[in-house]
C-alpha cells in the first residue's frame, strides 16, 4: 500500500494541501474473496475461513495498516484521514437467497465486525503517533441494504459470482451510505 501512496504523492494527488483522505483497506489483504468463496462451496467449514482471516487481520494486517496511515500522513500532513470500515455484505433475515446460508452470512458479518475493530485499532495507534486518523463506521448506514435485500447498496451479480464489483458498494451505496457516514463523522470544514 505504501507504493500506492508514493505514486499518489509523486503525481501530486496528495500533498500538504490535501484536506481529507479516505481509505478502506484490509479485506483483500486478509483474503475476503477466499472467505466468501470457501463459505459458499464448503459451507460446513465457513467458521474456519472466517477465523483464519480474522487471525491474519489481528496479527499481520494491524501493523501494516498503521504503517499505511502514517505514510499517508507523511505525504498529506494536514489531512484528516478517514479510515472507513467495511459494511455487512449480507442480511441473514432477509429471506432472499444468496451464495451463503443464513448461518454463514452471520459468521461473515461477525468476521467483518472483527476486521473493522482492527481498522479502528490501527487508526487509534496511528493517531497516537501523530497521524490525523479517525475510524468511520459505515455499517449502520447500510443496514437493510445488504447484497441480498430488495434495495441493495452492495453489489452482487448472481450470474457472475466472481465479478470484481461484487461485495462493493454500488453508486447508491456510495451516495447514501459511505458519503453520509464520512461527512457526519469526519465533519470536514471544506471539501
Amino acid at each position: 500500500m505504501t507504493e500506492q501512496i508514493a505514486k499518489l504523492a509523486v503525481s501530486r494527488q496528495i500533498s500538504a494541501t490535501t484536506a481529507m483522505v479516505t481509505i478502506t483497506a484490509g479485506g483483500t489483504d486478509v483474503g475476503a474473496s477466499k472467505v466468501l468463496g470457501g463459505c459458499a462451496i464448503d459451507p460446513q467449514h465457513c467458521a474456519g475461513y472466517v477465523d483464519s482471516a480474522v487471525n491474519a487481520a489481528q496479527t499481520l494486517l494491524l501493523p501494516a495498516l498503521v504503517g499505511t496511515y502514517n505514510a499517508i500522513h507523511s505525504q498529506a500532513p494536514n489531512a484528516k484521514i478517514g479510515v472507513v470500515g467495511y459494511v455487512h455484505f449480507f442480511n441473514p433475515s432477509s429471506g432472499i437467497p444468496t451464495i451463503l446460508t443464513p448461518a454463514n452470512q452471520q459468521l461473515v458479518n461477525a468476521g467483518t465486525d472483527k476486521l473493522n475493530a482492527v481498522l479502528a485499532q490501527a487508526a487509534g495507534i496511528a493517531a497516537g503517533e501523530g497521524a490525523k486518523t479517525q475510524y468511520v463506521d459505515a455499517a449502520g448506514k447500510f443496514a437493510g441494504h445488504e447484497s441480498n435485500t430488495t434495495d441493495p447498496w452492495v453489489a452482487f451479480d448472481p450470474t457472475n459470482p466472481t465479478a470484481d464489483s461484487n461485495f462493493h458498494p454500488n453508486a447508491t451505496g456510495y451516495i447514501n451510505g459511505y458519503m453520509p457516514a464520512v461527512l457526519s463523522q469526519l465533519k470536514p470544514t471544506q471539501l
